[in-house]
C-alpha cells in the first residue's frame, strides 16, 4: 500500500486558484447583467459566488461592485481627460436652439392638456420638412429618425397628432421620420427589458431622437414612489444605454399642482431627482391662470427653459392651423402685466392715466403735476400721489421738469408704452 502523502497546495497556488475563480465569477456576472432584470441580479450573483465556492469570501458590497463594473464594461467606460491634455471646447450642440440639446436628456414639464405632446410633434414636423426654425428658434442639422414611446396615450390619439402635422403616410401608416410608436394599447415600460430594447434600437440607428411620453406611464409598473429620491432610477440607466449612440431624449413629465410658471426645476411633480438628471428642463404653463372654478379661456402658453446651457422664454399658442409665436416670454409677461394694471384702474386714477396717455398720443407731450392739479381741480400733493401710484404700477414714467407761471418747478410725466404683442406663424 502506498502511504505517500499528497503535497499541500502552496500559498501561491491557493492565491492563483482564488483569483481564477474570482475572474470566472466576474465573467458570469457580466453575462447576468446582459440577460437578467435588475431585481434578479443580486440573488443570481450570490448563487454564482456559491457555485464557485466563494460564498464566504465575497460580501454583498463586493457583488454590487462587480455588477457596476459589468455595467460599465457593457456601455463602455470613457477614458478621463488627463492633466496636460487639450479640453474639448466644442460649443453646446442644439437640436432646437434654446429648447432642446442634442445627445442629451431634455425634460419637458407641464400641466395636463396643455399641449406637451403636440408641441414636440409640431417641432419634429417642422424639422422633418427642412424648416430653419420653429417658433422663432433655429433648428439645427437634418431631422433624425424618431422613436415615440407614447405609453401615456392610445394609438388613436397619436394618430390625430401625427395627422395634423402631416406625419401620416397614405392616411393610415407612420410617415417619416417616425419609425416606431408604442402606445397605451401596446406599451413599452422603462424596465430592464424595455431599456435593453431601446438600447438595441439606438445602436442600430445612432443619433436618433426618442420622445418618451410620459415618464409616469412608462414607470408605473415599477412601483416607484414619485416623492422618493428613487424617481430617477429608470432614467439614468436609460441614458447610459443610449449614450454611446448619441441619442437625443425628450422626456415628458407632469407638473405639480402648485406650479405657477416661475421656477422651472421645482415645477416637476415628485422628487427633484428627475430634473437633476436632465441636461435641460423645459416648463410649459398657461400664461394666464384661470380663477378657481373657471374654464381656461386664454390658451396662450409660456415656455421657459433652464439647465446646463443658456435657454429661452417664449409665449406660444396651439391654434387650428398649428403653433404660433406671440413673442419673447419676458416681453409678453410685461405686456400682460401692463394690460392687467391698466384694466384695474378706476375712478380718479383711471381719469388721470387716460389724460396723460391721450395727451402723449395726440402731441407727444408729457403732462405736469401742476396741469393735472388744475385740470382735475385738486391740490398738487394729491395729484402727485395719484401719478406716483401710476408710476409704481408701471404705467407712467417721469419725463423731466418744467416751470409754472409763478416760477415753481413741476414734474412732467409721460405714459410708458405697452410692450409689443406681435405674432409670428411657425411657417414663416
Amino acid at each position: 500500500m502506498d502511504f505517500t502523502a499528497t503535497p499541500s497546495p502552496t500559498i501561491n497556488q491557493v492565491v492563483q486558484d482564488f483569483n481564477q475563480e474570482l475572474q470566472n465569477l466576474k465573467t458570469e456576472i457580466r453575462k447576468l447583467v446582459q440577460e437578467s432584470p435588475d431585481s434578479d441580479l443580486m440573488p443570481r450573483a450570490r448563487a454564482k459566488a456559491n457555485d464557485y465556492g466563494l460564498g464566504a469570501e465575497i460580501r454583498d458590497a463586493d457583488l454590487r461592485t462587480f455588477i457596476l463594473e459589468a455595467r460599465g464594461a457593457r456601455i463602455g467606460i470613457a477614458q478621463p481627460r488627463l492633466q496636460g491634455e487639450v479640453i474639448d471646447t466644442t460649443p453646446v450642440r442644439w437640436v432646437w436652439e434654446g429648447v432642446m440639446m442634442a445627445g442629451s436628456l431634455n425634460l419637458l414639464i407641464a400641466p395636463p392638456k396643455i399641449g406637451k405632446s403636440a408641441l414636440m410633434i409640431g417641432m419634429i414636423a417642422a424639422w422633418a420638412r427642412g424648416y430653419g426654425s420653429f417658433l422663432g428658434q433655429p433648428l439645427h442639422g437634418d431631422c433624425p429618425n424618431v422613436y415615440i414611446v407614447g405609453t401615456d396615450q392610445p394609438e388613436s390619439d397619436w394618430f390625430t397628432l401625427l395627422q395634423r402635422e402631416g406625419l401620416v403616410a397614405d392616411g393610415k401608416t407612420l410617415g417619416d421620420p417616425i419609425k416606431m410608436l408604442w402606445s397605451a394599447g401596446a406599451p413599452l415600460h422603462l424596465s430592464a427589458e424595455g431599456i435593453e430594447h431601446l438600447r438595441m434600437v439606438s445602436e442600430s440607428d445612432p443619433g436618433s431622437l426618442f420622445l418618451i411620453d410620459s415618464y409616469h406611464a412608462c414607470i408605473s409598473p415599477l412601483d416607484i414612489d414619485e416623492a422618493s429620491s428613487a424617481l430617477d432610477r429608470p432614467i439614468r440607466p436609460l441614458m447610459e444605454a443610449l449614450g454611446p449612440s448619441k441619442a437625443t431624449v425628450a422626456l415628458i413629465h407632469h407638473a405639480n399642482k402648485s406650479v405657477s410658471g416661475g421656477n422651472v426645476t421645482s415645477a416637476s411633480r415628485g422628487s427633484n431627482a428627475l430634473p437633476a438628471a436632465a441636461s435641460l428642463t423645459i416648463l410649459m404653463n398657461w400664461l394666464k391662470q384661470p380663477t378657481e372654478g373657471q374654464t381656461q379661456t386664454d390658451t396662450r402658453v409660456i415656455l421657459k427653459t433652464q439647465g446646463r446651457a443658456r435657454g429661452c422664454s417664449l409665449v406660444t399658442e396651439l391654434q387650428d392651423n398649428g403653433w404660433v409665436l406671440h413673442g419673447e416670454g419676458d416681453e409678453a409677461l410685461r405686456a400682460e402685466a401692463f394690460a392687467d394694471a391698466e384694466a384695474e384702474l378706476s375712478g380718479r386714477q383711471a381719469d388721470i392715466f387716460d389724460f396723460i396717455a391721450e395727451r402723449w398720443e395726440a402731441m407727444q407731450m408729457p403732462v405736469s403735476i401742476a396741469e393735472l392739479a388744475s385740470h382735475f381741480s385738486m391740490d398738487r400733493n394729491k395729484a402727485n400721489r395719484a401719478v406716483r401710484q401710476l408710476e409704481r404700477k408701471g404705467l407712467v414714467r417721469q419725463a423731466g421738469t418744467t416751470e409754472t407761471s409763478n416760477g415753481r418747478p413741476s414734474l412732467l410725466f409721460a405714459p410708458l408704452s405697452p410692450p409689443s404683442r406681435g405674432v409670428v406663424q411657425t411657417q414663416q
